[in-house]
């Protein structure tokens, strides 16, 4: 993914080098440019930011301003100073605002890409996932009273918010310019999403006091009022109280976490690759590539990165009657659906067809 990176600087020339000294980073960074800090607020309301890289001595609004007012309002968008002005007492004071990083002109250009990626690296250190529900993985992160800050896409719309957490609470929400529970409601409104997590709340001061499951609810309003059912809003949640055993995780000692449950199979039809496989099980009856599963094996990847799992493999659903059912996720639109009889062993099918 290209991260979008805006430079503030009053000098035009210095803005047409740096851009033109970019060009053989284009495949990782698109940069913005813009003289005036004024500016630069407007931008970030209309856009998303990875990172701002700004002068101090501006006209109008120098960049001691700007800095002020990106951590207070843009707090998850990391800010490196670039001044010609090097003194001891700057560096002090610019730190204090809350700068990542300070460096002065000229540039060494290769410290300077080191530090925009290792900030942009830290967005994801605590893992990526796809096509998850942001519903059950914020209502995860309460119950295990993480801290972080939550990035998320929309996969529809490719627009970004953020989520702040603090020791497993709701601490504050941004959507471009706006900020707590109204960008809360806004992103717990979403279907889709990526999400990525940073294993720090980057939010001071606490902007949200409604409890979770109040915002939820809301959300869930929003949601109605927005044409979508109530299921819509829940079935997410609900996928991931299909039960089960699910087993073999990758690089796991844990081996099965384990209830009764219900499944059914409507169709015969084999897919050649896989029968081929597994066809000497003779009690494997039948597997099909279908979407129906997709919001299931998200949950249960949700699961796996809480309890450290590793990646998630498959799962084997008991149905107590004469035929059980294995799901294996192939990609986030499609998933296996094998068919077996009591007798097979699903650990065995699983591990034979070598994800």
């Amino acid at each position: 993914m290209i991260s979008n990176i805006l430079v503030v600087d009053d000098n035009q020339p210095f803005l047409n080098l740096i851009k033109k000294i970019f060009e053989k980073y284009k495949h990782k960074f698109n940069l913005v440019t813009t003289t005036s800090g004024t500016k630069a607020l407007e931008l970030l309301n209309m856009s998303y930011f990875s990172i701002v890289l700004t002068d101090l001595q501006m006209p109008n609004m120098d960049g001691y301003t700007l800095l002020e007012k990106i951590k207070k309002n843009y707090p998850d968008i990391p800010v490196i100073v670039i001044t010609a002005f090097d003194k001891p007492k700057t560096n002090i004071v610019v730190k204090k605002t809350g700068a990542s990083a300070y460096f002065t002109k000229p540039l060494v250009i290769d410290d300077l890409i080191v530090c925009i990626e290792n900030l942009i690296i830290k967005e994801t250190e605590g893992g990526i996932l796809n096509n998850a529900s942001i519903e059950m993985f914020i209502q995860l992160i309460e119950m295990e009273s993480k801290t972080c800050t939550i990035r998320i896409v929309n996969e529809k719309t490719n627009e970004r918010g953020v989520i702040f957490f603090r020791d497993g609470e709701l601490y504050g929400a941004r959507l471009l310019n706006i900020n707590g529970k109204e960008a809360a409601y806004k992103l717990l409104a979403w279907e889709k999403v990526n999400i990525s997590i940073e294993n720090s709340c980057l939010l001071d001061q606490k902007e949200i006091n409604d409890d979770l499951q109040a915002i939820l609810l809301d959300a869930l309003r929003l949601k109605d009022e927005t044409g979508k059912s109530e299921q819509d809003f829940i079935e997410g949640s609900e996928s991931a109280n299909l039960s089960g055993s699910l087993i073999n995780w990758e690089e796991s000692n844990h081996s099965a976490i384990s209830s009764s449950g219900t499944s059914s199979h409507n169709s015969k039809n084999n897919d050649d690759s896989l029968y081929s496989k597994v066809i000497n099980d003779k009690s494997f009856k039948s597997v099909k590539i279908i979407s129906d599963w997709n919001k299931f094996n998200a949950q249960v990847t949700l699961l796996g990165f809480f309890f450290n799992s590793g990646k998630y493999k498959g799962s084997y659903l008991n149905n107590f009657n004469s035929e059980n059912t294995i799901v294996v996720p192939i990609d986030n639109d499609k998933s296996y659906e094998i068919i077996i009889d009591l007798k097979s062993s699903p650990e065995k099918i699983i591990n034979s067809i070598n994800i």
